[in-house]
């Protein structure tokens, strides 16, 4: 079983972009960077639209999954069951694509570039600290079954 989880694994993703989205805001506020060139710009609102629905229905239909299998949404947490179906026959990781079309969608809906610059910051926690322990967490406790499945499907898209 892999070692006990860091307080950086600890800390829920959700957190790590509400934390990059809230200081691109407060940056945007204080030093403007426009996103959209003025030719865009005024299709901002309905992009927005798009991105923001989007990432809450993957959000939605990937929790659900969970909540109906009964296994914790914890990435530090103990899975009691292996989801593969719905969003996570596409992608190993919808829930942390969900998050990033939301922090997108208000990006473009403010016309901020800062939320897009700060994006990599929880992207990287998530690619090099969250997903490799959630990987070694699942493949310790499901085995082979989670190896094939991680054959079958991309990390991220």
């Amino acid at each position: 079983m892999p070692a006990s989880p860091s307080l950086l694994i600890r800390t829920p993703p959700p957190l790590l972009f509400a934390a990059a989205l809230a200081i691109g805001l407060v940056l945007e506020r204080e030093a403007p960077l426009a996103l959209l060139p003025m030719a865009l710009a005024t299709y901002a609102v309905p992009m927005s639209a798009v991105l923001l629905v989007g990432g809450g229905v993957l959000a939605v239909s990937a929790a659900s999954l969970f909540r109906r299998r009964r296994t914790t949404l914890n990435p530090a947490g103990e899975a009691s069951s292996l989801v593969v179906d719905g969003p996570f026959r596409r992608t190993r990781n919808p829930m942390y694509l969900s998050l990033t079309l939301v922090v997108l969608g208000v990006a473009v809906w403010r016309d901020s570039a800062w939320p897009v610059l700060l994006l990599p910051a929880p992207l990287l926690v998530l690619q090099f600290a969250i997903i490799p322990f959630e990987e070694r967490t699942l493949a310790a406790r499901f085995g082979d079954e989670y190896r094939a499945y991680c054959r079958r499907v991309r990390r991220w898209l």
